[in-house]
């Protein structure tokens, strides 16, 4: 599996435990950010290392306040939606920590 297929795979996994794990908490505060985090970072899909895999939650969290998706609804529906704000928040992030050359 390229690096490329793998960053997606691993940010599939990765977001949507993250999403799960926030409830309905803000992720401005931070109950909120700490239980988005702990869910994101529950698990490392193979060829993904804890660093790497904190490193990428932290930046998603950042990325997607950026983009005005702050709640745990707000995050469900941009990530069942597909959308453009949450797309650009996971790819910025899955570049950044889990691509070769990291």
């Amino acid at each position: 599996m390229n690096m490329n297929k793998l960053a997606v795979a691993a940010l599939a996994a990765l977001s949507v435990t993250g999403v799960a794990a926030c409830g309905s908490a803000d992720t401005n505060t931070k109950e909120g950010r700490d239980a988005f985090l702990k869910g994101c970072t529950s698990g490392a899909p193979a060829g993904v290392t804890k660093e790497q895999v904190n490193k990428f939650c932290n930046c998603a969290v950042d990325e997607l306040k950026k983009r005005g998706l702050n709640t745990a609804d707000e995050l469900k529906k941009a990530q069942s939606d597909k959308s453009t704000e949450y797309l650009a928040a996971v790819r910025i992030c899955a570049s950044k920590y889990l691509t070769r050359g990291y």
